[in-house]
């Protein structure tokens, strides 16, 4: 009997330990199998290769830019995500490091074939990730080993920029962006950085005219900067509960009466 209580109590500790990394399941699942994501971003492709053909039409002063993020913008890391919900890990420095050095990422659907075309095209390619500065080589390796039209300057890691401005603004001095792409709001201006989800929400429908044009978002359920308003700070420990407590049940139109 003694056994048995044990062998209870370890295997409801193994099952209490592997809970934290489950709220990531159904996403990373959804982004690797459902049909819908492979739809949503070769409809947000679509979306880039009608906006290029109609920003090259404009008459400029500078060369024409692409700026995109490189991380579920143009390169899907799921698998990685997959590994820590399998051994119930969080995002770890060293673990995504050694990630990065597989060099093996797939890119995201649509990806390569609009990015080609707007190289074809005269239109210079700009990665700016906040990926650290030591994954850079492998960044390139990884892009170039997929199809990607890359110039490894044009990998531009994260350094001291966290919000992407800085190197935006250097981009910005050569060149006319004709088009900003990447799967979170700090991806497309300072604005966004640092912000809460209300006022998040409401610059994107300030922003409504750019969605789909000179914006175009990715979809990426795993992770962003929405997270950040719900723990701030607070040990891993409790994040399961935060998330919980941030769950509505007003009608959405509610929701965003109250944030504004």
């Amino acid at each position: 009997m003694k056994k048995i209580i044990i062998l209870l109590f370890l295997t409801m500790g193994c099952a209490q330990t592997r809970s934290t990394q489950d709220h990531l399941m159904m996403s990373t699942l959804w982004m690797q199998h459902a049909g819908e994501f492979r739809a949503l971003t070769l409809q947000a492709y679509n979306s880039a290769r009608s906006e290029l053909y109609r920003a090259l039409k404009r008459q400029r002063n500078k060369p024409a830019a692409i700026i995109l993020d490189v991380d579920e913008t143009v390169l899907d890391n799921s698998p990685y995500q997959a590994r820590m919900i399998t051994n119930n890990r969080p995002y770890e420095g060293a673990s995504w490091d050694a990630w990065v050095d597989e060099r093996n990422a797939d890119a995201v659907a649509g990806a390569i074939e609009f990015l080609q075309l707007a190289r074809s095209k005269g239109v210079e390619i700009f990665y700016v990730t906040n990926r650290p500065d030591q994954n850079q080589q492998a960044t390139y390796d990884n892009l170039v080993r997929r199809g990607f039209p890359v110039k490894k300057s044009n990998v531009q890691t994260k350094g001291d920029d966290k919000s992407k401005q800085a190197r935006r603004d250097e981009i910005l001095k050569k060149h006319d962006v004709i088009m900003l792409v990447g799967d979170n709001l700090g991806d497309f201006d300072l604005a966004f950085f640092d912000k809460d989800n209300a006022a998040r929400r409401n610059l994107v429908d300030k922003n409504f005219k750019n969605w789909g044009s000179k914006f175009i978002v990715l979809p990426n359920p795993m992770y962003g900067d929405w997270e950040n308003e719900f723990y701030k700070g607070k040990p891993k420990t409790e994040r399961a509960s935060l998330r919980l407590n941030h769950l509505r049940q007003l009608p959405r139109e509610q929701l965003f009466d109250k944030a504004k």
